[in-house]
């Protein structure tokens, strides 16, 4: 992602939300939480996480046109995997995959998918071997998409109600 992507990406962002999260969160709850977390400054700031190698920002283009973006990084959690991993070598732990969305009319199209393999070539070029996704456990779209490129689920990780966890061994 580049700083020329920001406004498209907050575009793509809303769509996508309004699509996956309709009659789960308020329309009001989305647009206020997709302004929190794809604010300019909070986007500039992955920005520059990119660039020191901390994060993985990777946006999907069709023509010049944003379509679909994925983004992870190291989360302050890694005990709490490791733990669950029964391992202690956290350089291989505490990897967490952000976001993964598509606008709705490119599903089905495995676009998806090539963004997660790119998060996970990011990934492997860093020794990590597991990392985890959290998600809204009312999104079957997204449960789906995890459960089909083998994430397996880590109930001993949700964060609540309402942030299920999964895993994936690279």
């Amino acid at each position: 992602m580049k700083e020329e992507d920001i406004q498209q990406l907050q575009e793509v962002a809303l769509k996508v939300w309004e699509f996956t999260y309709q009659g789960i969160y308020t329309r009001a709850s989305i647009r206020r939480q997709v302004s929190e977390y794809y604010a300019t400054g909070v986007l500039k700031a992955q920005i520059r996480g990119v660039k020191r190698g901390r994060l993985c920002f990777q946006v999907a283009l069709d023509n010049k046109r944003l379509i679909g973006y994925a983004n992870g990084g190291r989360t302050k959690g890694a005990w709490k995997l490791l733990r669950f991993l029964h391992q202690e070598d956290e350089n291989t732990s505490g990897w967490e995959l952000f976001r993964i969305y598509i606008l709705r009319e490119y599903h089905g199209r495995e676009i998806g998918k090539e963004l997660l393999h790119r998060w996970e070539r990011f990934l492997r070029r860093r020794r990590v071997r597991h990392y985890s996704v959290y998600f809204e456990p009312k999104n079957k779209l997204g449960e789906r998409f995890y459960l089909r490129n083998e994430f397996v689920r880590a109930k001993e990780l949700d964060r609540g109600p309402s942030s299920a966890c999964f895993v994936k061994t690279l």
